[in-house]
């Protein structure tokens, strides 16, 4: 006489409500939800829900860095697209098409605040004329017009946020330079700033915002300043990290290194072999 079958064993999670499950999902990092998304259809709603990033996610602090990067393919009609680096869960990564979101604008500039990733300036294939200002809610994947800006600005132009404010640097025409300021907690822009024979090259995050040899503090009195040991430098290139600008000298094969507090420049020790090696 055979043994009765034994019967397979229910999901409990399958018979929990949404909002239960919803408070599970949102304690899983973000690399897991792929794969929690293919269990069912159900799952699948739930995670794209805008409940779990909205208020789940938010409340119980479970934020992660993400990184963001906007590539274009060569041809004639190609547009810049974003891409997001997810980790996979065998802890390899990957860069996936954000395919919720439009192309993105030519010659853009980005800068990004908390959540949110604005974008200014730049232009359309078929559209070069308006000066348009973007904003993309990184979690939802989805964007919204911000006000127009007060100024067209041609070519790419230099953002720096600081202080809730987000600082952009441009051209108006091939001469003439302006400075657009977008206040990031009441959404407008404030009235235009100008400052003539300013030099556009790179705008830094430091303590202070620094265009190529022009330093903006905002911490105190609106003011401009010369940044003498930086002027009589060349540098391109450069990244920062804890108030010190890195820069690649191509001249001298050197990796140098400025200190914002001391204000002088110093040759980074110990990296030769990463360099690229010069030809004698």
């Amino acid at each position: 006489m055979s043994s009765p079958t034994k019967p397979e064993p229910t999901c409990l999670i399958m018979s929990l409500p949404d909002e239960v499950v919803v408070d599970i999902i949102a304690r899983v990092s973000t690399r897991f939800h792929p794969s929690i998304s293919a269990v069912c259809r159900r799952f699948r709603s739930l995670v794209a829900s805008p409940e779990l990033y909205k208020a789940r996610r938010s409340l119980l602090g479970c934020n992660e860095h993400r990184l963001y990067v906007i590539l274009q393919s060569f041809g004639e009609n190609s547009e810049p697209r974003v891409y997001n680096l997810r980790r996979k869960p065998d802890g390899g990564r990957r860069l996936v098409l954000i395919s919720s979101l439009p192309a993105m604008p030519h010659e853009a500039s980005y800068v990004a605040v908390g959540s949110r990733i604005h974008v200014f300036g730049g232009f359309r294939l078929y559209d070069r004329k308006e000066p348009r200002a973007l904003t993309i809610d990184c979690r939802y994947h989805t964007m919204q017009p911000l006000p127009t800006m007060p100024k067209r600005m041609i070519g790419t132009p230099l953002s720096h946020v600081m202080e809730g404010k987000i600082y952009v640097f441009g051209y108006t025409n091939y001469y003439n330079k302006v400075t657009a300021v977008f206040n990031t907690l009441t959404q407008t822009w404030e009235p235009e700033m100008t400052k003539p024979r300013i030099e556009l090259r790179h705008v830094l995050n430091g303590p202070d915002g620094y265009v190529n040899s022009i330093v903006y503090d905002g911490t105190k009195e609106t003011k401009w300043e010369t940044e003498w040991m930086l002027k009589f430098n060349k540098w391109k290139s450069v990244c920062v990290s804890d108030d010190v600008f890195y820069s690649y000298d191509c001249l001298y094969n050197k990796l140098k290194a400025y200190d914002t507090k001391l204000r002088c420049w110093s040759e980074v020790k110990g990296v030769k072999t990463l360099l690229p090696e010069k030809d004698l």
